[in-house]
C-alpha cells in the first residue's frame, strides 16, 4: 500500500497530471481506493488527508479537473465523519480563499449536511469563514441550488443566532452573516 500511495501522491501533486487529459475521468480508480482506506484503515486517515490537500493544492483553480477535485472533496467529507473536522477546517479556510467557489461550496454544504447542533465555536467560526470565501450567497448560487440547500443553511444560521451570537468574527464575516440573515428571512 505504501508503494501505491507514493506513486499516487507523485501523480496527484504534479502540475502535469492536472494539465493532462487523464484526470477528466469522473471517477478515477484512486477515488475508490481513498474511500476504501477511509472506511477501513483509520490509522491511514492522516496520510489520506495529506494526499488530498496536496492534490487539491496542485489542482489549483483549474476547471478541467473539477469532477476529480469534487471527488477529493467527498473524501474530505468522509474524513470529517471520522472525527478529523478540526484539521480539515483549519486547512480549508486558507485553501478556500484561492479555490474554485463551486468546489468550496461543495465542501461547505457537505460539512453542514453531516454536522448537527450544538456546534462548537471553532466549527462555527471556521464554517462562516468558509461560507464567505465560497461566496455562499443566494445571488451567486442560483435559485435551484439555493432552494435545495436553504434549510440546511438556515438551520446553521439559526443556531449561530441562538448559541453563538458573540463569536470573534472579522468584519467581513459579520457582514456576510447579516446578508445571509436577510436572504433567509
Amino acid at each position: 500500500m505504501l508503494f501505491r500511495s507514493v506513486l499516487l501522491r507523485k501523480k496527484l501533486t504534479s502540475a502535469e497530471y492536472w494539465s493532462s487529459a487523464y484526470h477528466v475521468h469522473k471517477e478515477p480508480p484512486f477515488l475508490t481506493l481513498l474511500f476504501s482506506i477511509v472506511d477501513t484503515q483509520p490509522d491511514m486517515h492522516g496520510d489520506v488527508f495529506s494526499l488530498v490537500k496536496d492534490a487539491m493544492q496542485a489542482a489549483g483553480t483549474l476547471t478541467a479537473g473539477t469532477d476529480v477535485v469534487m471527488g477529493l472533496v467527498r473524501v474530505l467529507i468522509e474524513l470529517c465523519k471520522t472525527g478529523h473536522v478540526e484539521d480539515i477546517l483549519a486547512w480549508a479556510v486558507s485553501w478556500a480563499r484561492n479555490a474554485n467557489t463551486d468546489i468550496s461550496r461543495v465542501l461547505v454544504l457537505g460539512l453542514l449536511e453531516i454536522a448537527a447542533p450544538p456546534y462548537s465555536g471553532l466549527f462555527v467560526e471556521s464554517t462562516v469563514k468558509l461560507m464567505n470565501a465560497a461566496n455562499l450567497r443566494r445571488q451567486s448560487m442560483g435559485s435551484r441550488l439555493w432552494n435545495a440547500k436553504r434549510d440546511t443553511i438556515k438551520e446553521f444560521y439559526l443556531n449561530i443566532e441562538a448559541d453563538h451570537a458573540h463569536l470573534a468574527l472579522g468584519k467581513s464575516e459579520k457582514s456576510y452573516l447579516r446578508d445571509l440573515g436577510h436572504c433567509l428571512t
